[in-house]
């Protein structure tokens, strides 16, 4: 019997307590990944909360939560909803083999694996990091103290743990170390449509962005552990340039307020996938301004940035800040140039350098499209060991 025969036979569930969309990274990854399994041959079926894209809330292999309480009592009642539902499906169908859990919710996910354990049933649970540790740089303390023991307990009751880097793998036990299986961030193929002119046109005019500067780009939902301010100073420096910040993060009313006033720096806030696709087209240079210190910046390799990859996918040169955690499979003067942490000055000197030197602009633009290939969601859970698996009984 074929693996994708065999495959056929088992059932996967998928649960994540997210608005199923593209724009947002760890929804994303669970829609590609699903896809991805589903092309597979497996039975696979995502569980998450509905999307403002009827086309995501319609496919067949998709089951939507929808909350019954608007607000804050519905965003926490919406995991009971889901508790429910993934029990009364692993109870009714006896062919579901495996759940992959996201770590984004500890709370649902203490709950859900013993559940899970008692009607033996497998637990993957994909971990992307210490949510804890994020909270104490967050400043929310008394948030990490109680999610801590409950994030120990859902690694040390799950069968396997998804990582999304070998720098994760060093920050846990020992113990569960030998129970996990790299699977890094993807490029979904809907990256790699034929390029659009008259909708890049369309999004460029609705955010009125003047294409006659060169554009410097930063995309994505940002931290504590993300600089912002990198970029708006380095701003300062390079007036003749256009710097565009797409997506939302920690004080970006703050920022937006402080900064709206300067013509070379447009905020565009949180804009749909294909907009930020469409805008990063037109980028010159993509910046990834990783601050140094905790939770992740100091262990090697940790990071695996989606935006990075699409960046790649685009044949985008990248300006990365030299923090120990940076993508490891970043080379310097290959894929990126590299800046120091917290330095505008810097920043700026190797943006002028990228612009003004054409070949190393050219070459590094060559790599990166090259470099891309090997990211594809079919060739990462080829590699990962997923697959084979889920392929056992």
């Amino acid at each position: 019997m074929s693996y994708e025969a065999f495959a056929n036979k088992i059932k996967i569930l998928l649960v994540i307590n997210e608005e199923l969309n593209y724009n947002y990274t760890p929804a994303a990854k669970y829609l590609a990944l699903n896809e991805g399994l589903t092309k597979k041959g497996f039975d696979s079926t995502l569980v998450g909360r509905p999307s403002k894209s009827k086309s995501i809330n319609c496919k067949r292999n998709i089951i939507i939560i929808k909350p019954l309480i608007k607000g804050v009592v519905g965003k926490a009642f919406v995991k009971i909803q889901i508790l429910f539902r993934v029990i009364s499906s692993l109870i009714k169908d006896k062919k579901i083999k495996k759940v992959i859990i996201r770590n984004n919710d500890p709370e649902l996910a203490i709950f859900l694996i013993p559940f899970i354990k008692i009607l033996k049933r497998k637990v993957i649970y994909d971990f992307s990091g210490y949510l804890c540790k994020e909270r104490i740089v967050e400043g929310r303390s008394l948030r990490a103290s109680l999610i801590k023991p409950l994030e120990k307990l859902s690694l040390i009751f799950s069968d396997k743990i998804i990582i999304l880097s070998r720098g994760l793998k060093d920050v846990l036990p020992k113990k569960l170390r030998q129970r996990t299986i790299l699977l890094p961030t993807g490029i979904s193929s809907s990256l790699l449509v034929k390029e659009n002119k008259d909708k890049i046109k369309k999004t460029v005019k609705k955010y009125d962005i003047n294409i006659n500067k060169k554009v410097i780009g930063f995309m994505g939902n940002w931290e504590k552990w993300v600089s912002i301010d990198d970029i708006i100073n380095c701003a300062n420096y390079l007036k003749e340039y256009l710097f565009l910040i797409i997506g939302e993060g920690c004080k970006f009313k703050e920022y937006h307020k402080k900064n709206i006033h300067k013509k070379n720096i447009i905020f565009t806030g949180r804009i749909p996938h294909k907009e930020v696709l469409n805008l990063l087209k037109i980028m010159e240079i993509v910046i990834v301004p990783y601050k140094k210190g905790p939770p992740y910046a100091n262990i090697k390799g940790s990071f695996s940035s989606s935006k990075v990859k699409e960046a790649l996918a685009f044949g985008k040169p990248l300006i990365v800040s030299d923090v120990i955690g940076k993508e490891n499979f970043l080379r310097e003067y290959e894929n990126a140039l590299f800046y120091r942490p917290n330095n505008a000055k810097d920043l700026a000197k190797k943006i002028r350098l990228l612009l003004k030197d054409k070949e190393l602009y050219k070459g590094i633009s060559k790599n990166n499209l090259k470099l891309s290939k090997k990211f594809s969601w079919d060739i990462l859970l080829e590699k990962s060991g997923l697959l084979n698996y889920l392929r056992k009984s």
